[in-house]
């Protein structure tokens, strides 16, 4: 699989309930990891908006293999990662900020990320 495909399959990723879409969810993420520095970079997005478009859910463990593919490619996620925080809450999303938090990451590109926390709380999208 290409990492073009790769990417087109987080953008058409639609049932965090199907195995086999999460099966395939990820392989592509694994081919993204081969991939370059650049390509990589171009699919953070993709990899945020699967959260969105499940905020609530954890894939069955491969939520959390996105969540530890991101956090290996620090200073190329987290402005995306505050982005995607303010189009949908999710709970992958916040898990990330917290964690940025617990390592001492206290804001990003100038926003605070304890403000971001804020923010969430107070958008009606987000889970209690």
């Amino acid at each position: 699989m290409s990492a073009q495909h790769a990417i087109a399959i987080l953008e058409s990723f639609s049932d965090a309930n199907d195995e086999p879409q999460l099966a395939v969810l990820g392989a592509a993420v694994e081919t993204i990891g081969r991939a370059d520095d650049d390509t990589v970079r171009a699919a953070v997005p993709a990899l945020l908006r699967v959260f969105e478009r499940f905020p609530n859910h954890d894939g069955f463990g491969v939520f959390w293999r996105i969540l530890h593919f991101l956090e290996s490619i620090p200073g190329s996620y987290e402005r995306e990662l505050i982005l995607s925080l303010r189009r949908r809450p999710s709970e992958f999303g916040v898990t990330m900020v917290n964690r940025c938090l617990n390592a001492g990451q206290r804001s990003v590109g100038g926003i605070d990320l304890v403000r971001v926390l804020l923010d969430v709380s107070n958008d009606s999208r987000a889970n209690a």
